[in-house]
């Protein structure tokens, strides 16, 4: 979500107020930059480094040895940190809050951590450093050391001197630009400013600016540098960054020494000592706008972010002013006409001048005149020329006036351009949509109600449906009734998936088609056990559960019990999970069956059958037929004849059939066996009835013939083929009693369904035919002696099961890694049952781990885990007998192998680095080959491999800095993609090096802070701290506090000199001891004024360099003099200034406008012995107005020279 501007808060409360929604309110310009607070600092400020980040404001307070940290948003001093000696120039770093100040006298810089306000570190540079700059986006640190002529480049990671760069003469000020990675340094005495290149650390141009420079300022955002010009010049040069020529000289206030800049607002600030003032420059026009008064500046720092301007006022009243300097004018808006304005959507247009600051630019509309809602959308603009903002808007209104302005906010305020408006298009035809209802799951034969309903048309028009079958289970019958209504319905006929498009028309545009689903719940099935019956003992009963049935069409399983049965009755069903199973009637009575059929999912209800015995009818059995000869005695048979209910029978024969003109009778018509005589040729029926006591038998009769009798057909026994066998039927058992040659006459009376089944010769004694479908074939016989037909015999063929026949699929050829779909579809059973599937590896690569996904599905799955062969096997099962096996063979192709040069490795130079190789790869398991090659060495390296083609060379690290090193291995057949490995190689551990701080003057009794930060290790490794007192005034009792920190503390109990030693280590070796001196000095209660006019002294501070003499030196030694306000060190004439007797050779007043007095040892008139010892030095002069001034400095001298006279 876009920010707010700052003041919209008090807007809205003003619109609200109002009554008339928004009002437009453009802020009228800032004020002139002023001073709006003073903040006491340390003893002589000088000078000043700000973090915009944190809003802290670091002063190096020159006289104090310390670092006043200010709070921005307070205008309070936080902290003071001590720092080293005379600290000069602050540089920051606000992306790693570091903080980096230059030590004067100490040769140092002291690295400060922002978040703790402590010195973690102390840096060695060249002499007499003073001017810091800092690349936040590198993090280096720029030093420029004075008398050395150089600039220190410092790693600000590591806290270590990288480079050392030649510039002019007297360098001061330092400038960066982190956009273009140049640094711009001032030498004061050369008159030139050095430009170096970031990357190379090299001077690339040398600019002419004359007049002494000093302060450097420098805006990223437009590559201009500024210049200031100490002695006489009293301006400014302005460089073009891009092409490293002066463009301008802009004139400024008297002594100008630094420079700030405000890269946001393009204000650039000049400190100007001497005349006490702040030139405000407009980078824009390159003129001064405004001049601010503060106390002899000398420092000058700017917070970009909240426009406020720190400078420190080198003068007695040791403080910082802060200036605020508010934008000159808020953002300059116009509104523009609306564009792509639709019947949803438009685009907002207007111009925004940002007057120099960054701005944020947004836009008001709404339906109303003055009541607006703000776009979310916002731009930035930035610079001082009209920019089109342009922001789209949508979710409009159709056919409706919208008013509309642009708006635009920066620190200097708010802007609102001019009201406009816009109407949006009428909206266009929209196609309605089709919305065809949930998808339901009915059960068959229930009604379905689709509901169009949700079907809509956003431009609100009338609706018609049109409804279509689209999918349909096979055999559905089912059609839509209303299919142009809004719920139209139909009946589920059929099980399986219905599916219904549903398209809309608004009259104009026909909508997409909309589907729903319908899928049918599974019903139980129906058992239905047939009709009841009723038979006779002994019969043979055929259940009937053919009339069960699923509505859903699914494959029925049957389970017959019986649940009553006769007393006694053994009755059992035979084949009970068959459509049609039987069972004998062995007892009169009832027999109740039960049948419950399954649908594969759930059993149906009971259904139950009644068998009921009735009284049976006996059966009479005349006897064998007989063929006697006539005048034979036939005796008769009835003694078969028989009653199933177990009856008493009486019997009844009588003649039927006697030859003509016969008188045969019957010896007794209603015995057992009666008989008698054949009496003339022929044929003789007997016909039996029997009577169980109520009911006649049918009658049953025996033929005596004389004459030929009719053949007997015998079909032959019946027979169990498989499908597709030949079959050999055998008439060859028929017989004719009479000896007749027979003809036969074969014919199917019953073949199963879809046979197409025929004779091989229907009239021959063994016809065959193929076995064609699974089955029952009946065939009969009849035969014929030349005279009769014989009975019809038949023969039952029933097919046997059928073994199923496996086909595991094609063979294939994958990749290692591949997933392997298998395909037994094609597997077959010619008796059309089921088929059970068994897949089974018969042979793996080897060390393959290769498992199927299922052994028992047609597709399982496995995936390549080795190169090589896979023999798969299939056996599938119709539920009966396994089919013979069948293999499929799956072979690898070859796959790239992977390159694995190892892990990147950080050694140290002169190591011998090992390579790994070993973790390459081929997926197919073949032997690699190794070919090993450098791609990048350190400049100058002369590394070579001990070996291109082994698993594991090794080289050695010749030269510090990054080796990579390339392998592409090989399988015989193809090269891999190749992998690289970097092996960093470092320097050697170097011992630390320990920074005791600077010396340090102080009073007696006050606490004493030192400062090891500035200890370094070029390795980079943590240091730890020993800090000893190895020499004090011969009364004294101090001892060190915390003598293993940082910062230890003490207190000097007696005046003297203290001589304080720190010894760090980084963990392997202990620095060379460096040491520190602490004078303390007795409390100065001396409160006279010295009322006297003209020819006063005053007391000078004065600091004596180096700080050790050898009389017997014939060098120069310096006397910096800071005169107390409102004396000025440029008014001391140089040939009145003393030292013990030396006269003054040199003086001049530097950069921080300290008075530089140079002497030649030799002219001092001092004793000393051989031993070094500390005497104090008095420096005496005169100013111009006739004033004259003293001051002191305890300085080490050592020599064997004698006094002079005095």
């Amino acid at each position: 979500m876009r920010n707010m501007p700052f003041c919209m808060p008090v807007l809205l409360v003003l619109f609200a107020l109002s009554g008339v929604g928004v009002s437009i309110h453009t802020p009228s310009a800032a004020a002139a930059p002023t001073v709006t607070a003073t903040i006491s600092v340390g003893s002589y400020p000088n000078g000043v480094g700000v973090n915009s980040s944190t809003n802290r404001i670091y002063v190096a307070n020159e006289g104090g040895n310390t670092v006043s940290v200010i709070d921005g948003a307070t205008n309070t001093v936080l902290s003071t940190i001590s720092v080293g000696s005379h600290p000069y120039r602050v540089g920051v770093n606000s992306s790693t809050n570091r903080i980096y100040v230059s030590n004067f006298y100490s040769n140092t810089v002291s690295v400060i951590d922002g978040a703790t306000n402590t010195v973690i570190s102390t840096i060695s540079v060249g002499s007499y450093p003073v001017g810091v700059g800092v690349n936040s986006s590198t993090n280096r640190i720029y030093v420029a050391n004075n008398t050395s002529g150089t600039v220190s480049v410092i790693d600000g990671a590591t806290n270590t001197v990288l480079s050392t760069i030649s510039v002019g003469s007297q360098p001061y000020g330092v400038g960066v630009n982190s956009s273009t990675n140049r640094i711009y340094v001032a030498n004061t005495t050369s008159g030139t400013v050095s430009v170096i290149d970031g990357a190379t650390n090299t001077v690339i141009s040398t600019i002419s600016v004359g007049s002494w420079p000093y302060g450097v300022g420098v805006n990223s955002s437009t590559n201009r540098i500024y210049v200031a010009k100490f002695y006489g010049g009293n301006a400014v040069s302005v460089i073009d960054g891009a092409t490293n020529t002066v463009l301008t000289t802009i004139s400024v206030g008297s002594d100008p020494l630094d420079v700030g800049v405000n890269s946001s607002t393009n204000r650039i600030y000049v400190g100007n000592t001497n005349s006490s003032t702040v030139s405000v420059i407009d980078g824009a026009t390159n003129t001064v706008i405004s001049t601010v008064t503060v106390n002899a500046p000398q420092g000058v720092g700017v917070n970009s972010s909240t426009n406020r301007i720190y400078v420190s006022n080198y003068s007695y009243s040791n403080t910082v002013s802060v200036i605020e300097d508010s934008a000159s004018s808020p953002p300059t808006v116009t509104t523009s006409s609306a564009t792509n304005v639709t019947s949803s959507s438009a685009t907002l247009n207007g111009t925004v001048n940002a007057n120099g600051f960054s701005t944020t630019a947004w836009f008001q509309y709404g339906t109303t005149s003055g009541s607006y809602s703000s776009t979310s959308t916002t731009q930035s603009v930035s610079g001082s020329s009209d920019t089109t903002v342009s922001i789209g808007i949508s979710g409009l209104s159709s056919s409706k006036t919208y008013y509309y302005r642009i708006a635009a906010s920066s620190s200097a305020g708010t802007s609102y351009g001019s009201e406009s408006t816009f109407t949006t298009l009428a909206p266009p035809n929209t196609a309605p949509v089709a919305n065809a209802g949930p998808d339901q799951t009915p059960h068959v034969n229930e009604t379905v109600i689709l509901n169009g309903s949700g079907s809509y048309d956003v431009d609100g028009n009338l609706l018609t449906y049109s409804w279509a079958f689209t999918t349909a289970p096979q055999g559905s019958a089912a059609s839509l009734v209303n299919p142009n209504s809004v719920n139209p319905t139909f009946m589920v006929d059929k099980a399986g998936t219905y599916v219904v498009s549903l398209i809309v028309n608004d009259g104009t545009l026909n909508s997409v088609a909309d589907t729903v689903t319908i899928s049918t719940l599974n019903s139980a099935p129906v058992a239905n056990a047939g009709a009841d019956q009723t038979a006779y003992v002994t019969n043979t009963v055929i259940l009937d559960g053919n009339g069960s049935y699923d509505v859903d069409g699914n494959l029925l399983t049957y389970s017959w019990a019986f649940t009553t049965a006769p007393q006694g009755s053994a009755a059992s069903l035979v084949n009970p999970n068959s459509v049609n199973p039987t069972f004998m009637v062995d007892k009169a009575g009832t027999y109740v069956v039960s049948l419950i059929v399954n649908d594969g999912t759930v059993d149906s209800a009971a259904d139950t059958v009644t068998i009921s015995t009735l009284n049976s009818a006996p059966v009479s059995n005349a006897g064998p037929d007989q063929t006697p000869h006539v005048n034979d005695t036939v005796t008769l048979d009835g003694s078969n004849s028989s009653d199933v209910d177990g009856n008493l029978l009486t019997f009844s024969w009588a003649f039927t059939t006697v030859p003509q003109g016969s008188t045969a009778t019957l010896s007794d018509a209603t015995a057992v066996n009666p008989a008698f005589a054949v009496d003339k040729a022929g044929a003789y029926v007997v016909s039996l009835i029997v009577n169980d006591g109520t009911v006649d038998s049918a009658a049953d009769t025996v033929t005596i013939s004389t004459l030929n009798s009719a053949p007997v057909a015998d079909a032959g026994q019946d027979q169990t083929p498989y499908v597709n066998d030949t079959v050999t039927l055998n008439g060859s058992g028929s017989y004719d009693v009479d000896g007749n040659l027979l003809t036969y006459s074969w014919a199917f009376t019953t073949v199963p369904q879809g046979s197409t089944a025929t004779l091989s010769d229907a009239a021959a004694v063994n016809p065959a035919f193929a076995v064609d479908k699974a089955g029952t074939y009946v065939v009969s016989l009849i035969v014929n002696d030349g005279t009769v037909d014989s009975a019809a015999d038949t023969v039952t063929i029933s097919t046997l099961n059928s073994a199923p026949v496996a086909n595991a699929g094609p063979d294939q050829a994958m990749y290692v890694g591949n997933n392997v779909t298998l395909d037994g579809s094609g597997s077959a059973d010619v008796d059309g049952n089921a088929l059970t599937y068994s897949w089974a590896f018969t042979a793996v690569p080897q060390g393959s781990s290769a498992a199927l996904s299922s052994t028992t599905t047609i597709n399982p799955t496995f995936t390549i885990d080795k190169a090589g062969t896979y023999v798969v096997s299939l056996i599938v099962n119709d539920g009966t007998v396994d089919s013979q096996p069948d293999t499929v063979t799956i072979s690898t192709i070859n796959v790239a192998p992977v390159a694995d040069a190892g892990t990147d490795q950080s050694v140290h130079a002169g190591d011998t680095v090992f390579l790994h190789g070993s973790a390459s790869s081929d997926a197919d398991g073949d032997p690699l080959t190794y070919s090993w090659a450098f791609t990048t060495i350190p400049n100058g390296s002369n590394a070579t491999l001990s070996s291109s083609s082994a698993v594991s060379p090794t080289f050695t690290a010749d030269k510090a800095g990054t080796y990579v090193v390339s392998l592409t291995v090989n399988d015989g057949t193809v090269n891999s993609q190749a992998d690289t490995v970097t092996i960093v190689a470092q320097s050697t551990n170097t011992a630390p090096v320990a920074n005791a701080g600077s010396d340090q003057t102080v009073n007696e009794g006050s606490t004493v802070t030192l400062n090891g930060s500035g200890s370094s290790d070029a390795d980079g490794d943590t240091l730890t701290y020993s800090w000893s007192i190895t020499s004090k005034p011969s009364d004294s009792h101090a001892t060190l506090n915390n003598p293993t920190s940082v910062n230890p503390t003490f207190v000097p109990d007696e005046d003297g000199t203290y001589v304080v030693s720190l010894t760090v280590n980084d963990g392997t070796v202990n620095s060379q001891a460096d040491t520190v001196t602490i004078v303390a000095n007795e409390e100065d209660d001396d409160d006279g004024d010295d009322d006297d006019d003209g020819d006063e002294e005053i007391e000078a501070k004065v600091d004596i360099k180096p700080e050790t003499i050898n009389l017997k030196s014939k060098g120069v030694f310096k006397a910096f003099i800071d005169l107390p306000s409102p004396y000025k060190e440029a008014d001391i004439v140089t040939e009145t200034v003393m030292c013990e007797g030396a006269q003054a050779i040199d003086g001049k007043v530097d950069g921080s406008g300290r008075f530089i007095a140079t002497f030649n040892v030799q002219d001092l008139d001092v004793e000393a012995g051989s031993k070094e010892e500390k005497v104090e030095f008095t420096v005496t002069g005169e100013l111009k107005d006739g004033t004259t001034f003293e001051g002191s400095d305890e300085v080490k001298v050592k020599s064997d020279k004698k006094d002079k006279d005095k």
